[in-house]
């Protein structure tokens, strides 16, 4: 892989993961108003519609990412299926489980000594469901993420069923790709459900990157989706089917007909646009480029430790003052992914400075370049 193919994934790692950080930011402290339903009402409208606008922009990162998985798996070597399964068993389901198990237990022991109490809210349903054992954390991972905490970890769960099913993906895109491929397309639009998954998203775009690394063919067609007439139209369609959906339940007071299709091709409109904006990020600002490049390597870790933390922090406002303006949510709104990030990147860093192997083992045995800080007598020279 040429470097700057892998600085493009890596840039595109991060700057999907972090929105799903502004994706997962939820209703404002003091509300109960759904982004994911747009703006519901004339008061206050402006930020609804900022925040849904800004969740439904990122509704292309779990494609994007899945795509890139789908790609890194098989452009090498495809066949060897067993060696690349037990490097993701290492690298992507021992630490994510490491992970839910941590979030269990800090959410259950904040609860338990009452640090926690968010009036019976989101947090409150994690109250009496965690199970704070190795089996209960490989519940979470393989049957219920979504039911605790830590509900990032459903896009893990769909990946890891997915890589087990790689055998049978690698076979269908080498025959039969394009049948294989519309099909599932028309499976995920319709919105079918299927039992081991939570969404079709991943299995479809994991198929698509697993097809853009067996067919010389697809990677050439993916620089004319990636030029600058196909990128300007991408984000153009792709913001007014956004405004559409975020303001349809205002302007027509009631749900939007064909959501699920709707949001599917926002999707992939968001991916298009994504791709065709980490290709022009370089040109724009190399500088801006080589600090995605740097911080990329956290990737995993910023993914795994976000949310609930990201809920914590947007909820101590709440508990300092009374959230009520469009100001104040807008600064509550600009600040808690920029102190949740911060919070992170310190704990990442202490983590790192006491102990760097067990920093690597949750980053998924990624290696990141941080300034150590040294604990106790400086070392012998």
């Amino acid at each position: 892989m040429s470097d700057e193919l892998s600085q493009r994934i890596a840039v595109t790692r991060l700057l999907m993961i972090l929105g799903l950080v502004l994706l997962h930011f939820g209703a404002f402290p003091g509300t109960d108003i759904n982004p994911f339903r747009g703006v519901q009402s004339t008061d206050g409208w402006q930020m609804q519609a900022l925040n849904s606008s800004v969740l439904y922009w990122f509704f292309g990162a779990v494609p994007l990412l899945s795509i890139v998985s789908g790609y890194l798996f098989f452009y090498q070597q495809p066949r060897q299926f067993q060696r690349k399964l037990k490097n993701r068993l290492t690298n992507l389901v021992l630490p994510s489980l490491v992970w839910i198990g941590l979030w269990q237990i800090l959410i259950n022991t904040g609860y338990t000594v009452n640090l926690i109490d968010d009036g019976g809210g989101y947090l409150a349903r994690a109250q009496g469901e965690l199970h704070i054992t190795l089996a209960g954390a490989l519940w979470s991972l393989f049957d219920g993420p979504a039911q605790h905490v830590a509900q990032q970890f459903w896009f893990i769960h769909d990946l890891i069923y997915t890589l087990l099913l790689s055998p049978l993906l690698y076979w269908c895109i080498k025959r039969v790709p394009k049948l294989f491929l519309v099909a599932l397309g028309a499976a995920w639009l319709t919105g079918i459900d299927v039992p081991i998954f939570y969404r079709l998203d991943v299995l479809l775009f994991f198929s698509l990157g697993t097809a853009l690394a067996l067919h010389k063919g697809g990677q050439q067609k993916l620089a004319w989706f990636v030029s600058k007439p196909v990128f300007i139209l991408a984000v153009l369609v792709t913001w007014l089917l956004i405004l559409a959906r975020v303001f349809y339940p205002l302007l027509i007071d009631k749900a939007i007909p064909f959501e699920h299709q709707w949001e599917c091709i926002i999707r992939m409109g968001a991916v298009i646009a994504f791709c065709g904006l980490v290709v022009r990020l370089h040109l724009c600002s190399a500088k801006l480029h080589g600090v995605l490049v740097h911080f990329s390597g956290l990737s995993f870790f910023i993914f795994a430790s976000h949310y609930p933390l990201l809920e914590l922090v947007k909820r101590s406002w709440h508990k300092l003052f009374y959230v009520n303006s469009s100001i104040e949510q807008l600064a509550v709104y600009l600040l808690t992914p920029v102190i949740t990030l911060g919070l992170i990147y310190g704990f990442a860093w202490l983590l790192h400075s006491i102990t760097p192997g067990l920093f690597r083992f949750l980053n998924g045995q990624r290696a990141f370049p941080m300034p150590v800080m040294r604990f106790g007598l400086n070392p012998a020279r």
